[in-house]
């Protein structure tokens, strides 16, 4: 059911349109909003997601965050460059759903226990519940599914799934 609706999610594409809205066709306005669209659609289409020693296209990270559903929360972390004048993330890093923990005040945190040692983890994320993603603004993007239930922690597919499968 889950890589069903992942696929028509994929199938669909993306595209980023101009806002031309309210604009004639053929003034300086309209050439500079086509002018934008087409920049950002070349560094979108240029992104790169960084799985391990792999590289793959846009649509991985799509397929990443829509796991949100499942899970409850899905994130990817932007790693930004200076390229030219423009400041862009040319590289996108899943960020795997254990290392997502969410704080006694409700804020989702990143929580890297580093049990080994061997991620090179900076202190405020190894000690619970890590660092609020909040305090570092467009470094991560962040799927959460409408929450109807009092905690988002208890939100997204798996869990009612689990309970369907053992209660039923």
């Amino acid at each position: 059911l889950l890589s069903t609706r992942e696929g028509a999610l994929l199938s669909c594409g993306w595209a980023i349109t101009a806002d031309i809205d309210g604009l004639e066709k053929g003034t300086p306005e309209y050439a500079d909003a086509e002018e934008r669209a087409d920049y950002c659609r070349g560094v979108v289409g240029a992104m790169r997601v960084k799985v391990g020693e792999h590289h793959f296209g846009i649509d991985r990270a799509i397929a990443h965050l829509s796991d949100g559903v499942y899970k409850g929360v899905s994130a990817i972390e932007l790693l930004w460059s200076k390229m030219g004048e423009s400041l862009i993330p040319p590289t996108l890093v899943l960020v795997e759903g254990r290392r997502l923990a969410w704080s006694e005040q409700g804020k989702l945190c990143f929580f890297d226990q580093d049990l080994y040692g061997t991620s090179g983890a900076i202190p405020a994320s190894t000690t619970y519940p890590g660092i609020p993603l909040s305090d570092y603004p467009s470094k991560f993007v962040v799927h959460i599914p409408r929450v109807n239930g009092d905690s988002p922690q208890r939100e997204g597919l798996g869990r009612l799934l689990l309970w369907l499968a053992c209660f039923r």
